[in-house]
């Protein structure tokens, strides 16, 4: 008899694994939404909404053998996932894949209809207003100012940042590159500033005056709230998981802290890692090596798991421009940062990871 595997959490991390342990697997998928969101994408469809039609992508063909169940789970505990409508969702193995918030429009909420609205009203906000400020300098927000920029040129358009360079975890030339571009593209780039008294603001707002640090306002049509993502561990504070930061506490198996038989990886795995795509393409293979041991009852492997040293990282400003670091630290310009995701986003990637595509690669 299979061993019963539920993971909790549909995105990225969570697919994947679902879908590469459905033949060894009796696997269970929770997810609160009723759509996959192609979170990547979703700056190129605040500025163009037609994207959303391959942010928006159905479960239904994901698994062969497995189900999704589109619930919300409430608490976890070794071989149980207790969920909103009162039932329990009983397993041999659970992976914790639970993803992180950030601020509307930029990461799905709980279901299509919702992120649908949210992209529409960013949209009509943007077309009437004549001057951008985007509080925030990682990668959201400069390929969200990228975006903009290239989508309405004629709009004033301000990335304000706190550090005193953009993207300083990624070393120098990275972020040169970048504010370079974004300069040359007429975007305003503010470093070492940060604004003030932004709790309550969780969607764009404006018009507004935006007090920053040193004192001084800025005005705009159209205020961006984007300062980082926010691990989705809010419903385990009453659980047995440990929290540091609000991030899983997990050993160097990405196994959770104190519950046998509990793993987690992706945004809110307290790996140490930033919480970035990037991470998974790490954190997967390692996981399904130790799952797959465990599926077939055989030795599980006995390294450790091993982080990016220096994770890759790509950023697009629209479609032709960007800067990307890739790994062994090459810092590749525009060209090559277009034709990796510029120009398409990964959208065929996301279709292909969710069984949407045939043998000749046709949705």
């Amino acid at each position: 008899m299979s061993k019963k595997l539920v993971i909790v959490g549909g995105g990225y991390g969570g697919i994947r694994l679902a879908r590469e342990l459905d033949e060894v697997m009796d696997v269970t998928l929770v997810e609160q939404r009723d759509q996959f969101v192609h979170n990547i994408a979703l700056m190129r469809a605040v500025v163009d909404p037609s994207w959303l039609g391959r942010i928006l992508l159905p479960y239904d063909r994901l698994l062969r053998r497995g189900q999704v169940v589109r619930d919300t789970a409430v608490g976890v505990r070794s071989g149980a996932v207790s969920l909103r409508d009162g039932g329990e969702l009983v397993a041999d193995q659970i992976v914790l894949a639970i993803g992180s918030t950030y601020p509307t429009p930029f990461k799905g909420g709980d279901s299509a209809a919702a992120l649908v609205a949210g992209v529409h009203d960013a949209h009509a906000r943007l077309r009437t207003a004549r001057s951008v400020a985007i509080i925030g300098g990682g990668p959201v927000g400069i390929e969200l100012a990228g975006e903009i920029i290239t989508a309405f040129p004629d709009k004033s358009v301000t990335l304000i940042a706190g550090s005193d360079r953009l993207l300083p975890g990624y070393g120098d030339r990275l972020g040169r590159s970048l504010e370079r571009q974004m300069t040359q593209m007429g975007i305003h780039v503010l470093l070492g500033k940060r604004a003030l008294d932004l709790i309550a603001h969780a969607a764009p707002f404006g018009p507004a005056s935006v007090k920053l640090d040193d004192q001084s306002d800025l005005d705009a049509d159209l205020v961006f709230p984007v300062m980082g993502a926010s691990p989705a561990t809010h419903f385990l504070a009453e659980s047995k998981v440990h929290l540091d930061r609000h991030r899983i506490v997990v050993d160097s198996n990405l196994s959770v802290a104190g519950l046998p038989g509990v793993w987690s990886l992706g945004d809110a795995a307290g790996t140490g890692e930033a919480m970035t795509v990037a991470a998974l393409e790490r954190q997967v293979p390692y996981l399904l090596k130790r799952l797959r041991a465990i599926a077939k009852e055989t030795a599980p492997p006995r390294s450790a798991y091993k982080g990016w040293k220096q994770p890759p990282i790509i950023v697009p400003l629209g479609r032709d421009k960007g800067a990307s670091l890739l790994p062994l630290g090459i810092v590749a310009g525009p060209r090559i940062t277009s034709l990796i995701k510029g120009r398409h986003l990964f959208a065929e990637r996301a279709v292909r990871s969710l069984g949407l595509a045939d043998r000749d690669g046709k949705t």
